[in-house]
């Protein structure tokens, strides 16, 4: 009798485990628009299958941080893109952009880091552009971590995030 109570006792203790530990990492694709969206971005992967990220959501620019580290004004943030344009360099250490999942369970900011300087982009083809990270979120996704690649096709138009997100 005291092996069965162990055994209960052992599989709860597992089944209770199972539960409230993070989850692996998944795929996820967000796809939107390429320049000021009208629509939500399409999520799909694993990680919006699972849930563990919602299937659709608003995208919107949240702010630039210089070489420095500092937070820039609308107005610093486009002298600087003029310059990154003029120059072809990378002026940014970071962009940030904020999505509101349309079903209400919350919001989530991912903080993109340039790897490929605006004079080399090939504006016929894909472009992999950039790194992001997630930064914060709030709701469903106050845990949520992840990394990925952000890949630009200007010949469709659209801006593609691809990596893996997780909830902690």
């Amino acid at each position: 009798m005291r092996t069965i109570y162990y055994l209960l006792v052992a599989g709860l203790l597992a089944a209770l485990g199972a539960c409230s530990g993070s989850s692996e990492p998944m795929a996820v694709q967000i796809t939107g628009p390429l320049g000021p969206p009208t629509d939500p971005a399409v999520v799909t992967g694993q990680a919006a299958e699972e849930g563990i990220v919602c299937d659709a959501a608003m995208f919107e620019e949240l702010y630039f941080v210089d070489l420095d580290g500092k937070i820039l004004t609308e107005e610093e943030a486009n002298q600087l893109k003029q310059v990154e344009m003029e120059t072809g360099e990378i002026v940014f250490s970071a962009k940030y952009d904020k999505w509101s999942c349309t079903d209400g369970s919350g919001y989530f900011v991912m903080a993109g880091t340039g790897t490929l300087p605006p004079a080399a982009y090939d504006f016929e083809g894909i472009n992999e552009v950039a790194t992001w990270t997630v930064d914060s979120g709030t709701g469903d996704y106050e845990k949520l971590s992840g990394t990925g690649s952000i890949e630009v096709d200007f010949a469709r138009g659209t801006v593609t995030y691809i990596g893996e997100l997780e909830k902690g």
